[in-house]
């Protein structure tokens, strides 16, 4: 049931509305805080990664995730991926600038074997 105001209240009553306004504009003035939440679905999963620079395809999601490189979790039939768990392999299958330069030749020694003349040059 609404309440009438009577005339003498209105100031009072203006004042209580420009409060309320005042906090309800200062509400929304606050910026939205970012939060990751600590667990992903497979698309949320790909944009986590898009997000601080690692990107990914779907396609390559998929084979890490059937090959069981990429730790998950299943809940009902669903994957799940834990943010934490998430990071530390992505800290684990980081290669240092150090250990580039080894890394480059040890995938150039594996990825072609029928290419014997990388193996001579390096002999």
């Amino acid at each position: 049931m609404e309440q009438l105001i009577k005339f003498d209240d209105l100031p009072r009553e203006v004042f209580l509305m420009k409060e309320t306004l005042n906090r309800i504009v200062s509400i929304l003035d606050r910026p939205a805080v970012a939060s990751t939440p600590n667990q992903f679905n497979f698309d949320g999963l790909l944009n986590y990664l898009n997000s601080i620079g690692l990107s990914m395809s779907k396609s390559k999601q998929q084979k890490l995730t059937a090959s069981g490189k990429i730790p998950f979790s299943k809940f009902n039939n669903r994957l799940v991926f834990n943010k934490s768990e998430i990071d530390e392999w992505i800290r684990a299958n980081t290669i240092k600038a150090s250990e580039e330069s080894n890394a480059t030749l040890s995938l150039a020694l594996t990825a072609n074997r029928t290419n014997r003349k990388v193996t001579q040059k390096l002999a």
